[in-house]
């Protein structure tokens, strides 16, 4: 019996073998809506504590690096979508069938100044239950172009889930930042995407991880201002 190249776990537990990774069926940008957010750095700017030494030498398989979950703040200014000024967003129209994000998103966007730029992805559910599932943070120099990898992901989106694009100021402890105080106008975003289908998935072996549920956890908030969505969540941009 030869073991798969890879065996990877999805967000609802699922796990799967493939000869390489990441697999897409598609890939394709998303066009972002312009607007704009005051880089004010949210409520807290305390840096997330770093894991000690103990907490190191105890880390295996069956215990992952501590996770930080969204704060309050975090969580208040998200539910609150474009009426908060620190940030706006985009949201796709519904998936019309299951389908995984998969690989490294990358974001390309255009600045009036600069300050820092923060971009979160979000599974939104139909009744507003939303999961940020992938963020990174970038230092905005001057005004003009900036283009940045978001983490890699392997996200699976269930039919009707929608893709929420959330574009302001860093409010996260997770880095350091200076906040500039700026109003920071955004156009011509573009978000590319790599789209797989779980039907063609091969399925292997393996539990739902421990890990999944405290990530789910920490997490997840419900969302009340979703508005009308602006491009395709899908597996082809024609199907």
């Amino acid at each position: 019996m030869t073991d798969p190249a890879y065996v990877i776990e999805d967000s609802l537990g699922h796990w799967r073998a493939q000869p390489t990774w990441p697999v897409t069926a598609t890939s394709y940008d998303a066009r972002l809506s312009t607007g704009q957010y005051i880089d004010d750095g949210g409520a807290s700017t305390a840096a997330a504590a770093a894991p000690t030494t103990a907490d190191s030498d105890r880390w295996d398989v069956e215990r992952a690096p501590r996770i930080e979950p969204l704060s309050n703040t975090e969580k208040n200014r998200a539910e609150k979508g474009d009426t908060a000024t620190t940030s706006f967003w985009t949201w796709s129209t519904p998936a019309p069938q299951a389908l995984r994000l998969t690989g490294t998103p990358r974001i390309t966007l255009n600045a009036s100044t600069n300050g820092n730029v923060m971009v979160r992805l979000w599974d939104v559910a139909p009744d507003g239950r939303a999961t940020m599932f992938d963020e990174n943070v970038a230092l905005v120099e001057r005004s003009g172009s900036i283009s940045f990898d978001l983490k890699s992901t392997d996200w699976t989106f269930e039919r009707g889930h929608r893709l929420g694009v959330q574009i302001g100021t860093i409010d996260s402890n997770r880095w350091r930042d200076m906040p500039s105080g700026h109003t920071i106008k955004v156009s011509g975003a573009r978000l590319t995407l790599g789209v797989q289908g779980p039907r063609s998935d091969l399925p292997t072996q393996g539990e739902r991880s421990p890990y999944l549920d405290r990530y789910l956890a920490a997490n997840t908030t419900t969302l009340s201002n979703v508005g009308p969505g602006t491009f395709p969540l899908r597996l082809s941009q024609n199907g």
